[in-house]
């Protein structure tokens, strides 16, 4: 499913089974994995649901969700899981025909998404190393959150220091009759200069002395 800027969907597109991994090429396709299980305990007794369908991975128009190319594992695999796509494309998967006890097989299928998007965030975890739930990125990203509370507290003073300042220069500039006095406007622009405003910054040196 993809979400238009009012968080409606834009277009969903159906699976033959369960997704079960989703990466974002940097061909602006998307690759889903999918497989036919509804619910695995991977604990004894092992319990598996199966659902119709197959295992396979599945390209997608990221603009219409209609399916590009779609490839099925061969031979009894019913689970399919999609880890990560190489920079050369090569998209790797985790499968298995028995999740009580059989062998788990590694599956590289070549693509022409020329690895994961360059985004932000292009698979679960973030990335091909997982570390968008890493305790070093979690430390990052909280380091991150007063630097940003900061730069939104500034902008709002400045916000509102232009504004009383703009304020005070519109009450000097309508009298008549008496002499003119921006002190308090100036005071107030070189404050917001300060914090970084360049329009205040300006201000201080445009108005009449």
């Amino acid at each position: 499913m993809a979400l238009c800027k009012r968080h409606s969907p834009q277009w969903v597109s159906e699976l033959p089974g369960k997704v079960t991994g989703i990466v974002l090429g940097a061909d602006g396709a998307i690759y889903a994995a999918f497989s036919c299980l509804t619910e695995v305990e991977k604990h004894p007794p092992f319990k598996i649901n199966k659902v119709g369908g197959a295992a396979g991975i599945r390209a997608l128009d990221v603009r219409t969700g209609k399916k590009v190319w779609e490839s099925d594992m061969e031979g009894s695999l019913i689970y399919c899981a999609l880890k990560c796509v190489a920079n050369d494309g090569t998209a790797i998967l985790e499968c298995s025909e028995d999740l009580g006890g059989g062998p788990d097989r590694v599956v590289a299928k070549w693509t022409k998404s020329g690895g994961s998007a360059k985004s932000p965030w292009p698979m679960a975890h973030q990335n091909s190393q997982r570390s968008g739930m890493s305790p070093e990125a979690a430390a990052k990203y909280l380091a991150q959150i007063p630097v940003v509370e900061e730069q939104e507290r500034r902008a709002a003073e400045i916000q509102r220091l232009l504004a009383a300042a703009r304020a005070a220069e519109d009450a000097e500039s309508t009298k008549w009759l008496r002499k003119k006095d921006y002190t308090k406007a100036r005071e107030l622009y070189a404050q917001a200069a300060a914090l970084g405003s360049k329009e205040a910054a300006a201000k201080v040196h445009a108005l009449p002395t």
